[in-house]
């Protein structure tokens, strides 16, 4: 059977709960927005080591324009991960940069005049300074959200890679079902499924090029 849309998926998640009558299709999609999570963040131990690592391909890479309502505005609501804020409003400025949040309550307040120069995220709110103005107009380069597979019927992530959508959903399904055998399995091919997604973007992205070494980014989650 094709795997191509949500309805296909839970046909698929239910066959393997085969003999279960409270596998509706609310249960079943519980699993799913489970498995969505668990790509989207990652997993890990209880000693925080990563599992699977949170899937950031480009894909995923939205830009969009944000006018400013001062010091803290709102991100988009499908916000994962900044790569980049530069300025719309300010000509032949820089892109601004990044401090933590330790480093602009110390060193960047909205205390002096002029173009700000710097931004963090605090909660869901992107901070700008040591000036924010509320006409500025900044654009904004950021991981989005996986378009909620429940809620469209279908995405990028299951038309391409649906296999990453049945594993992940199976193994929430297994301790459901107490499947718990196959667990391993189902983790090992979800872990696969993965690092394919993964491998398969960046093959697409440095193709034909010489990738220069880098210093490891920031990582705002």
């Amino acid at each position: 059977m094709p795997l191509t849309n949500l309805s296909e998926l839970r046909s698929a998640i239910a066959d393997f709960g085969t003999g279960r009558t409270d596998l509706s299709n609310s249960v079943i999609d519980n699993f799913i927005t489970l498995a969505e999570h668990d790509i989207e963040h990652g997993t890990y131990t209880e000693g925080g080591g990563v599992t699977s690592p949170a899937l950031r391909v480009r894909q995923m890479e939205q830009t969009t324009n944000l006018t400013l309502s001062g010091e803290f505005t709102n991100l988009p609501s499908d916000y994962l991960q900044m790569r980049e804020v530069s300025w719309v409003s300010q000509t032949n400025k820089p892109p601004l940069k990044f401090v933590t949040p330790e480093a602009f309550d110390s060193t960047f307040r909205s205390t002096s005049s002029g173009p700000a120069k710097v931004w963090t995220v605090v909660g869901n709110q992107l901070r700008v300074g040591p000036a924010a103005s509320g006409s500025d107009t900044l654009r904004l380069t950021y991981y989005a959200a996986i378009p909620s597979l429940v809620d469209n019927g279908t995405n990028w992530l299951m038309t391409g890679w649906p296999n990453a959508y049945l594993y992940g959903s199976l193994r929430h399904l297994a301790p459901y079902i107490g499947a718990m055998d196959f667990l391993p399995v189902w983790q090992s091919a979800y872990l696969s499924s993965v690092w394919a997604i993964i491998r398969s973007q960046n093959a697409g992205s440095f193709s034909g090029t010489s990738m220069a070494q880098s210093n490891a980014g920031i990582t705002i989650a």
